[in-house]
This record gives structure tokens, C-alpha cells and sequence, in this order.
């Protein structure tokens, strides 16, 4: 990645016990970890109101990178957040949108998330959830195996499987 990504948590960062490895993941998928923006447990509206008076958000000079954090349910924990934030910011429509997935707290997400056929479907892999719009999310973990050499690669699959939504352009079955 060739800049840095200023990072949105709206839900705040994992418990305190996986913070540092989200640190470390964050970072290989270009997060700069000096410019976090979040409001530590305050509810998503808040975060919106304030993030819709940030130029850097707002006029989208630099690219996100936007951390999910509450998992269950995925429709309403992930996929309605998006959607409420890109309509109010579409800014966020470039951004890269990640999912923190603290197995201990959701043992089953990785059996009944929907995941994109095209990618692998394994924890240790950081697949791609896909919404039924076909947005798409790096899903970090614990479980992320080599993040240095694998998480860059799910950034620009990401990245080009949101493209392809975006656009209607044909890709691989994401």
C-alpha cells in the first residue's frame, strides 16, 4: 500500500486481551496506528455525527480503513452499519471495511457468516465476508496465520472485489 489509511473504529477496538493483535493486523493492511478515530464506547450515531465533521473523512483526502468490532448478527452488527454509513459519508464507499471476529466471544461466526466463495473460507486465511449487496470485509482474528505476507493480499482482493460490485464489472465469483 502506498499511504497509510486513517483508522475508523465506530464500535471501538476488540477487548483489551486481542487489542494488540488487531493493532498488528491493522498495521499490515496499511492502518496508520497514529491516526485512530474513535470514541470509545459511545453507539455508532455518535461516531457517524462526529466523523461526518472530519475533512479527512468527509472529503475523503486519504484513504480508511474502517474496523468492525460487534459480529452478532452479522446484518445488523456489519452489513446495516455500512449501509448507514456509506449512504451518510460516501467517502466510506472506497474505504476498506474490516471485521474483527474475537472467536472466543463468537465461536460459530466462521459457520455461519457468509463468506465469498471465491476466497477461502478459513480463519487462518482472513477470508472475505460478503453482504447479500455484495459488499465485501477482510475478516481479521486471532486465528490469522502470517499476517505480514496475507493480509496485504486481502486488502487488494477486497478492494477489487468491491470495485467489481460497484462498477457491475465481471470478476471471479466473489
Amino acid at each position: 500500500m502506498s499511504k497509510s489509511r486513517v483508522i475508523l473504529l465506530p464500535q471501538g477496538w476488540p477487548r483489551s486481551r486481542q487489542q494488540e493483535i488487531c493493532r498488528e493486523q491493522l498495521h499490515y493492511l496499511g492502518g496508520d496506528l497514529q491516526r485512530v478515530i474513535e470514541l470509545g464506547a459511545s453507539n455508532e450515531d455518535r461516531f457517524l455525527r462526529h466523523a461526518k465533521r472530519l475533512p479527512v473523512i468527509r472529503e475523503a483526502r486519504e484513504p480508511a480503513l474502517v474496523l468492525l468490532t460487534r459480529t452478532n448478527p452479522v446484518a445488523l452488527s456489519i452489513f446495516h452499519l455500512r449501509r448507514v454509513f456509506e449512504e451518510a459519508l460516501p467517502a466510506l464507499r472506497v474505504a476498506l471495511w474490516c471485521v474483527f471476529v474475537d472467536l472466543d466471544a463468537d465461536p460459530f461466526f466462521f459457520n455461519s457468516a457468509p463468506l465469498s466463495p471465491a476466497f477461502s473460507d478459513r480463519p487462518e486465511d482472513a477470508p472475505l465476508l460478503r453482504s447479500p449487496e455484495g459488499a465485501h470485509f477482510v475478516v481479521l482474528s486471532a486465528a490469522v496465520d502470517g499476517p505480514a505476507e496475507i493480509l496485504p493480499h486481502r486488502a487488494y482482493d477486497a478492494h477489487r472485489a468491491n470495485q467489481a460490485q460497484s462498477t457491475g464489472t465481471p470478476g471471479p465469483d466473489l
